[in-house]
């Protein structure tokens, strides 16, 4: 068997904020026994490896303010071996008000 993968190939995965933090969820793999979840937090920048968690969730609580953010997430089995990234999801987390007067 090859390395887990979404029947689509879509992971299905959402942002949402949270108050400042940003809420990431996704769809179950086949095969999946955790799930690393990458970052980038400016246009163009590389994303990085920030978490590897063995649920379908994950809450980002060092979001900035006024800063926007591209997740994506990966499935890997037990042996390591890795799906291709899914689709990446972007999020604009505002500045606080104070920032803003």
């Amino acid at each position: 068997a090859g390395a887990p993968q979404w029947a689509d190939g879509d992971s299905g995965l959402s942002a949402a904020l949270k108050d400042v933090r940003v809420a990431l969820r996704w769809r179950k793999a086949p095969g999946a026994e955790y799930y690393d979840v990458y970052r980038a937090d400016e246009r163009g920048a590389q994303p990085v490896l920030i978490d590897a968690v063995k649920v379908t969730h994950w809450i980002d609580n060092a979001a900035l303010g006024g800063r926007t953010y591209r997740y994506f997430v990966r499935a890997s089995d037990a042996c390591g071996r890795s799906s291709p990234p899914g689709a990446p999801v972007a999020i604009d987390v505002p500045a606080p008000d104070y920032m803003t007067r």
